[in-house]
């Protein structure tokens, strides 16, 4: 069994996470993009007796039955003592309730994944440290340390208008205000053909496009 279990669907803030944990070296984990096959896969880990040492769970944009159901599951007390990091990209009631009603539990915002390795440390016991491993199982191939958003260059907006292109609605929301924030007029599309049409009909200075679309 794995130390640590990552749930995200979003290839994109999937990848994210391959390479901050890659660089952090915090050993290996295991992946699943689907609350439905997460619930499931929790369920028989328990029934085994076969507990992760921690999970990292990406939020839903929006509440949703599947994700409901993941954090019941979370909280039942099989799992309640599994250390949790939460994983949203912006604070709600329904999360914010869980966080507190859950112990060991840590909720970060995504444009604070620069503090996932620390907080991944916080959650861990003590008496476990994390081992170092030079080959994480299924690690992303993309070298290199990832950047947090407020170390990134800060270049003039001048009313610079971009294109945003993913299919997350989550991711899509994210850089949306993130973009928003730093002065561009940004637009966003969910698919290849949902952004040529938007290309065709209004001029953009930059697109940005997910490589895995």
């Amino acid at each position: 069994m794995s130390g640590i279990l990552l749930i995200e669907r979003s290839t994109t803030l999937l990848h994210l996470l391959q390479r901050t944990l890659n660089s952090a070296q915090v050993g290996s984990w295991a992946e699943l993009n689907s609350y439905p096959d997460a619930i499931d896969h929790l369920q028989r880990a328990a029934d085994l007796g076969q507990n992760y040492r921690l999970i990292v769970l990406g939020a839903a944009a929006r509440m949703t039955h599947e994700f409901e159901d993941l954090l019941t599951l979370l909280r039942n007390p099989r799992q309640a003592r599994i250390p949790l990091l939460l994983l949203a990209h912006e604070k709600t009631r329904e999360l914010d309730a869980f966080v507190e009603a859950r112990a060991a539990t840590v909720y970060l915002q995504w444009a604070q994944f620069s503090r996932i390795p620390a907080s991944i440390r916080q959650l861990l016991p003590v008496t476990e440290p994390l081992p170092v491993s030079d080959e994480p199982s299924r690690a992303s191939a993309m070298a290199g340390t990832p950047m947090a958003i407020s170390d990134l260059p800060q270049l003039p907006a001048n009313g610079l208008r971009i294109l945003f292109v993913d299919d997350s609605a989550s991711v899509r929301l994210a850089y949306r205000q993130l973009l928003d924030r730093q002065g561009y007029q940004t637009d966003t599309a969910g698919s290849i053909s949902e952004g040529y049409q938007k290309a065709l009909s209004a001029h953009y200075d930059l697109m940005v496009i997910d490589y895995f679309l």
